[in-house]
């Protein structure tokens, strides 16, 4: 099974529109870890898995993601759950990649100790984890990082000025580029709300030339769309 773990809101509807529009029937799950931990771990996690191609679940920003989602759902999991995949999605924001990668790897194994989990190696390979059990290594969850230059939002508003660039005054312009961590101020300028930007962006292929995106549609190629 798949799980894609990111920030927040916007790159969850990214995301599913993203999967939709590839034909990827993804099962959205916002801001609620209950939820996701009832679905993983329930009974009818097979009838899921089986109907679905992935779970898209957002929280509430990077942070939280790094420090509380991702050790809780990999202790959750381990050794409950065969053949695990975890995609965690974040944004750049200035930070390091490299440096990045480390400390999210870091926090997880020091989180998974700190929580008592025991009987597991954690091993590294550049942006990719694996924390697999001394006992079953068919319980192996995967945890690989994607990480997105500056950040969804920044890449969608930087999209969106492109396009309306005829549309907007100079006045709108300038006071987009004074706040461009607000998609929905942009939206709006625009008598649009943000979610119908996402869907444009997909739609009309704003990203197609983009290499962060393009390496995206190569990991959804890679590990999803042949389960």
């Amino acid at each position: 099974m798949e799980v894609i773990v990111c920030e927040g809101r916007h790159d969850a509807i990214f995301l599913r529109k993203l999967t939709d529009s590839i034909g990827i029937l993804s099962l959205p799950v916002n801001n609620c870890m209950k939820k996701l931990q009832r679905i993983l771990l329930s009974s009818g996690y097979n009838y899921i898995k089986n109907k679905y191609g992935i779970i898209i679940y957002g929280d509430n920003g990077k942070s939280d993601v790094i420090n509380k989602v991702l050790p809780r759902l990999v202790r959750d999991c381990f050794t409950k759950i065969k053949n695990l995949k975890i995609l965690t999605i974040l944004d750049q924001n200035g930070e390091n990649e490299e440096k990045l990668v480390e400390r999210v790897f870091n926090t997880l194994n020091d989180g998974l100790q700190a929580r008592g989990v025991t009987n597991y190696n954690f091993q590294v390979n550049k942006a990719t984890s694996i924390v697999s059990s001394t006992f079953d290594r068919g319980y192996d969850i995967v945890v690989e990082l994607f990480i997105i230059p500056k950040s969804l939002e920044k890449q969608l508003i930087e999209k969106c000025l492109q396009v309306y660039n005829s549309k907007l005054s100079s006045s709108s312009k300038k006071k987009i580029q004074q706040n461009m961590d607000s998609l929905k101020q942009l939206a709006n300028i625009l008598g649009k709300d943000e979610e119908e930007i996402i869907y444009e962006s997909i739609k009309f292929k704003w990203f197609d030339d983009e290499k962060w995106f393009i390496n995206l549609m190569k990991y959804l190629g890679k590990h999803i769309w042949k389960e």
